[in-house]
């Protein structure tokens, strides 16, 4: 009789899947033992997704910026004058949507960072609209994709077995 225990580590998608094995008799189960794994998140595997401000538009108006799949309106200035203004309107929006998204915006002062402290990813794309020539750099915000976190994971042989875990 083996028993398999599975479990996803992963917000959006699966990832990792951890099989726990169990033996029919003592004996068996002494084969196995002690094996053992071991997950981390390491602390600067938070996704984090930042960009840098430049100007490039044309004509005020509204952009589309749609962070996890969720589009959220933001509306742009344009000229070098506006790079600020910019910005706080995509932190204001973005931050406005962060239950919804998982994403925290930051204003860096140069860009806007963007972070998932749950270790999601952080799936950014972009439309101008209405901000006419416009990029995701006109609101600070890093090139449009994806960016995911790090897991760590180590595993550890019972006594006397050795091989490669694939």
């Amino acid at each position: 009789m083996v028993d398999s225990n599975r479990f996803w580590i992963a917000p959006s998608e699966p990832r990792l899947e951890l099989i726990e094995v169990m033996a029919a008799s003592i004996d068996e189960s002494a084969a196995l033992a002690p094996a053992s794994v071991e997950m981390s998140i390491p602390d600067t595997a938070v996704p984090v997704a930042a960009g840098t401000s430049a100007a490039a538009s044309s004509a005020s108006g509204t952009a589309t910026v749609t962070v996890n799949g969720l589009a959220i309106s933001v509306a742009g200035i344009t000229g070098g004058a506006g790079l600020g203004a910019n910005r706080a309107n995509a932190v204001t929006a973005i931050n406005a949507q962060s239950a919804a998204t998982g994403v925290v915006a930051t204003d860096t002062g140069s860009g806007v960072s963007l972070a998932a402290a749950d270790g999601r990813n952080i799936t950014v794309a972009y439309a101008a609209g209405t901000f006419t020539g416009s990029g995701v750099a006109d609101f600070g915000l890093a090139a449009a994709a994806t960016t995911g976190a790090t897991l760590n994971v180590r595993y550890s042989a019972p006594t006397g077995i050795t091989g490669n875990v694939v």
